[in-house]
Parts: structure tokens; sequence; C-alpha cells
């Protein structure tokens, strides 16, 4: 489970970052913006990005309450890791959940990003629930090979079939079905065009490694 907030502003390259790697691992993917007493515009921006590309977006406050039920809710029974930027409240949102007391950090105002507190990962357990909370990172290197990358998309997948060639990479290609659903507006024009950015990455890194 990613959990999002602003602050820090959300990095969207490392939520595609991490939702490709879970998508292409079988593992099921949701998020959870969080702050949303003090920040309603980042719940429209995770919306439009990936409505069509996680199962389940929760907007809560950590510090109010509001949303947390909905979110117990839907954890109970589940063994779940979250996962995310430094300081956007993953702490604070087990606080609540578990009526913990942990220590959490803040965002400095002079670079707008995260201070870390959680250190390890750490296991609460409780009414059915399972939650690991881990450090917070700003940058993530992903390791999917280039022929999976554009495979690792959900919303993706199931139009890929359409494609004309079999192994579209949904780049330059001819008749490929996700480009048009991007015309179409189906598919969110700024996360295809970070998906470009990734595959390029991906395939400079490829190249790097069979060179050396």
């Amino acid at each position: 489970m990613i959990v999002v907030a602003n602050p820090p502003e959300p990095d969207l390259y490392l939520f595609d970052k991490l939702i490709a790697t879970a998508f292409s691992s079988s593992i099921p993917c949701a998020m959870v913006v969080n702050k949303v007493d003090c920040d309603l515009s980042t719940t429209k921006v995770i919306r439009d990005n990936y409505s069509n590309a996680v199962d389940n977006i929760f907007n809560v406050s950590a510090k109010t309450g509001e949303g947390v039920q909905e979110l117990k809710e839907f954890l109970k029974g589940k063994l779940v890791v979250f996962s995310g930027q430094s300081a956007v409240g993953k702490t604070s949102i087990v606080n609540r959940l578990f009526g913990e007391n942990r220590r959490t950090g803040e965002v400095s105002y002079k670079t707008q990003k995260g201070k870390q507190t959680t250190t390890v990962s750490e296991i609460t357990e409780r009414d059915g629930i399972r939650v690991i909370d881990t450090p917070g990172f700003t940058a993530m290197d992903i390791d999917i090979p280039e022929d999976v990358f554009p495979w690792s998309y959900p919303e993706f997948s199931h139009l890929a079939n359409e494609c004309r060639f079999t192994d579209c990479r949904h780049i330059n290609e001819p008749d490929c079905a996700i480009k048009t659903s991007v015309e179409k507006g189906e598919i969110f024009a700024n996360r295809y065009k970070r998906y470009k950015e990734i595959y390029k990455e991906i395939k400079e890194k490829d190249k790097y490694d069979k060179k050396y």
C-alpha cells in the first residue's frame, strides 16, 4: 500500500515504479492519500493518475481520523506493507489505526522533504490487521526487464493484446492500442509520458549491464 501526502511534494515517478514492481510480481496495490484535512488537491492528482491502475484509493487524515475507519475495514484480514516517501504520515496512520503513539517525523520547510524517523520495518498486529511500517525513501531503481516492463502497468495489460505487434513497447510502434487509449483520454496522458521516460531509463540500464 502506497501512502502519499502533500507535503512532501508527491513523487509520481516513484509511485509509478512501485506500482509496476508490485503488479509485475502479482502483488495487489492500493493507495492512501493522507493529510486531506489540509490539502485536497493531491486527491485529484492521485485519482487522475491512478484510478485505473490500482483497485482502491483511500483519502484519510491521520490527524483528524477522517476516512480511517473505511481504511481499517479494508485492512482486516490482510498483511499490508506501508511504503512511500518520508513524512507522508505512514507511522501517523498506524498510530491512528491501532491507538499507538510512536514517534513521527515532519517536513523540512527548507527542502520540503521528509525527515525520516522510522529506520527499520516494524509490524503491528491487532484486530485481524497486520501492517508493516517501512522507512520512507526518496528514490527507487526499478528492476524489471525491458521486455516485461510494457506488461507491468495494470491499465495497459488488458489492452496490450490489441496492439498489432505482440512485443509492442507502446513507444513508436504503429497500431498501438495503448497510444490510441491515451489519445482517447482513457489512459491519463501524464502517466503515459512518465511510462516512456521510465522505459528509456530501463533500456539504458540494460545496455550498461550488457556492456559491463
